[in-house]
């Protein structure tokens, strides 16, 4: 019996301490496997059940975080401001300029919930200049999901120390190669994109032939990880080409924005 989330987390093969999914829909939900270990995180992380493979088999952890809005900011360009005609049209909108020209979003529509709960704020887009064009504002929102993303990977990287050995992704946004490149380049972690994205599917059913009274895949000797060497491996690699300097630049910038949006009502 698994959930979405656990389901989709077997599904892209996630079996050693530091693998991580994340899936980017709606909103982005990541998980890392953590180990034999449950974690109590400080801040507002989840401590998960990731999988047992029977009664008698080790039971496994992971730590997760979530952001609510991420496709739901391309969404919003789309539907509200008109910016867009579909979600896909943003990747080409996105690539016509170089950079974002210190134009940053904080889509902080429902809040936040990580690295603190607020649902005082509210989102802003700020830094525009005469120059500001929606080609810019449309890289901004790219932006703000990968920043997201950063503040989740950091925090479950502090509670559990232990280092993201890789981010496996999938969902609607994946589709975007631009975000993807991004995505590795803002948070410094190589991103791995399967072709198979039917991760849920597919961690229900490795889990189901794994299981103990099934017995149809073969479990490796620690009895944790699924021998999974009968898969194709159909795998885009996005490794970051930015340097850590010009990356937490922009990642500061993106963090003064969000307090701002903290107070936006009162100050």
């Amino acid at each position: 019996m698994l959930g979405d989330q656990p389901a989709a987390t077997i599904g892209q093969l996630c079996f050693k301490n530091g693998d991580a999914k994340c899936t980017y829909g709606t909103a982005c939900s990541l998980d890392m496997n953590v180990g034999l270990e449950p974690l109590c995180p400080k801040t507002p992380l989840f401590s998960k059940v990731q999988y047992q493979f029977g009664q008698h088999r080790p039971v496994v952890y992971s730590l997760a975080g979530i952001s609510e809005i991420s496709g739901a900011a391309v969404r919003w360009l789309r539907d509200n401001l008109g910016v867009i005609k579909t979600a896909a049209e943003i990747e080409d909108l996105a690539e016509k300029v170089e950079s974002s020209d210190g134009c940053v979003f904080v889509p902080a529509f429902e809040g936040f919930v990580y690295p603190e709960v607020s649902d005082g704020c509210r989102g802003i887009i700020c830094g525009l200049t005469q120059s500001t064009r929606k080609e810019h504002i449309a890289r901004a929102t790219l932006e703000a999901v990968c920043f997201q993303t950063r503040e989740i990977i950091e925090g479950i990287v502090e509670e559990s120390g232990q280092k993201m050995s890789v981010l496996i992704v999938d969902g609607g946004m994946t589709a975007n190669k631009l975000f993807l490149q991004m995505l590795a380049d803002l948070t410094g972690t190589v991103v791995e994109h399967p072709a198979m994205q039917e991760s849920t599917a597919l961690g229900a059913a490795l889990a189901a032939g794994a299981a103990d009274e099934i017995g149809l895949f073969p479990v490796r000797s620690n009895g944790v990880e699924i021998n999974i060497d009968f898969l194709e491996k159909d795998i885009t690699v996005y490794r970051p080409n930015l340097s850590d300097a010009e990356r937490n630049i922009m990642f500061d910038r993106w963090k003064m924005a969000k307090k701002k949006s903290m107070h936006s009502l009162s100050d």
